[in-house]
């Protein structure tokens, strides 16, 4: 099995021996890069799939396809503990990510050269398994997430993403454009690359191509960061963009199912309207009669926003749904649980003011168009701030908030244990919407 043909494989290698990506300097850190850690914590997928927290131990998370090891860097930061594997075909990019790896004090890794296609030979089954920037380079993507499943544990989570066809159109037509001209024949280095610089800055501005597609502020640099940019978006070898449709027949394939998108609220048909909530009857019908893959199908023709169509999935497993009783345990989201956060939570019950936790973990509040508001007042910021050091069952919560609030502090009556059930309740589930609470029952 081999998802990738030899011409593609030797056409890949060189181009990521010759350009290891992503080029981040050796020495930065993920460590504060909230919204990526975000999304590569287990954390996140297996607890919109299970509703419950994954295995705190001997996690084994496999970075496929890792490049130069930045992204297996922030899954190492995101999941602290577990045993990082990088596969990867450049044996340049496997050198850069071992030596990150090292400069950052992090032992428990390894890295191979190999395909993902031959990923079995490594002897696991994986956790969490990242697939970034990857799979729309395959000759048969189906392929490869098949062999990716072969390797992923029962509950296992797998994160890939595929380039998005109608979002890249533009891009699509200038790399065959290029490839014309000659510039992909063999591949492409520092002569091609200053040739797409000069063809690019001499067009007129109102070229489809350049007003659509250059970044002036990134192709006119002649660094590193400036020859990544071309070489990904002009120069790349086998790229190739898919629809939500072809993506979702690739799972069928692979047998596995759909998680969640990863900007999740960015692909609900529904939030490219004005009014969510009183959308047309034609689309609230198929909002409601179409798969999830159909809604985002739908998405991408009106409004191609997504450079990539990212999402979670998995083996096919029920999915639970929230219950919260008197003994659910509520943690805050491991992202919130941050100095930044701390101090910022402090300064606002100091100052006797509400917090904006969507000013903290901006990824799950952001739709095509805003992002939400998701705030705290002041009497729930007082009530929910040990949840910074530790999970608290909602009993306790109800119990603290009564303590502390004995009359509602706006008409002075007293409060309750119904009534401030019911508000917390409200409040949680809320929270929970944008996973800045994680509600666990036993």
């Amino acid at each position: 099995m081999n998802g990738v043909g030899g011409d593609s494989f030797r056409k890949i290698q060189e181009q990521f021996d010759f350009g290891p990506y992503p080029h981040f300097p050796i020495e930065q850190s993920p460590q504060h890069e909230t919204e990526s850690l975000f999304i590569h914590n287990l954390v996140t997928p297996y607890y919109l799939k299970y509703k419950q927290l994954p295995p705190q131990d001997h996690l084994i998370i496999l970075d496929a396809g890792c490049g130069s090891g930045y992204g297996a860097l922030t899954l190492a930061w995101a999941n602290p503990g577990s045993h990082i594997v990088g596969i990867d075909l450049s044996e340049k990019s496997i050198e850069l990510a071992r030596h990150r790896f090292d400069h950052h004090g992090i032992k428990n890794y390894e890295f191979h050269v190999m395909p993902i296609e031959q990923v079995r030979s490594l002897g696991y089954e994986f956790d969490y398994i990242n697939c970034d920037e990857v799979i729309y380079l395959a000759d048969h993507p189906g392929l490869t997430l098949q062999a990716l499943a072969q390797v992923l544990k029962p509950r296992g989570i797998l994160r890939v993403n595929f380039h998005d066809r109608y979002q890249r159109f533009d891009q699509y037509r200038g790399q065959e454009f290029f490839e014309w001209l000659g510039l992909k024949k063999n591949n492409p280095e520092d002569e091609a690359i200053e040739t797409v610089r000069q063809v690019m800055q001499g067009l007129r501005d109102e070229v489809i191509l350049k007003k659509n597609c250059w970044q002036p502020a990134l192709g006119e640099r002649l660094d590193k960061l400036g020859q990544e940019y071309i070489l990904m978006n002009y120069l790349f070898q086998c790229d190739k963009g898919f629809t939500p449709l072809e993506v979702g027949r690739f799972l069928d394939f692979a047998g596995l199912e759909l998680i969640e998108m990863v900007r999740w609220r960015k692909w609900r048909l529904t939030e490219l309207f004005t009014d969510p909530d009183n959308v047309p009857t034609v689309i609230a019908a198929a909002v409601a009669m179409a798969t999830p893959w159909e809604q985002f199908y739908l998405v991408d023709l009106i409004h191609p926003g997504e450079r990539l169509i990212d999402f979670w999935c998995g083996h096919p497993q029920p999915t639970q749904t929230t219950q919260l009783t008197p003994v659910s345990w509520i943690y805050l989201h491991p992202q919130l649980q941050t100095e930044a956060v701390k101090l910022a939570w402090q300064a606002a019950l100091e100052q006797r003011q509400s917090l904006t936790l969507s000013h903290f973990l901006k990824t799950p509040a952001q739709s095509s168009f805003f992002q939400a508001h998701v705030t705290l007042d002041f009497v729930a910021a007082t009530v929910l701030w040990p949840l910074l050091e530790t999970p608290m069952q909602f009993q306790q919560m109800q119990t603290r908030w009564l303590e502390l609030y004995p009359r509602d502090w706006q008409t002075g009556q007293p409060n309750n244990a119904q009534t401030i059930a019911s508000q917390l309740s409200e409040l949680l589930l809320r929270l929970e919407q944008y996973l800045y609470v994680l509600i666990i029952s036993p």
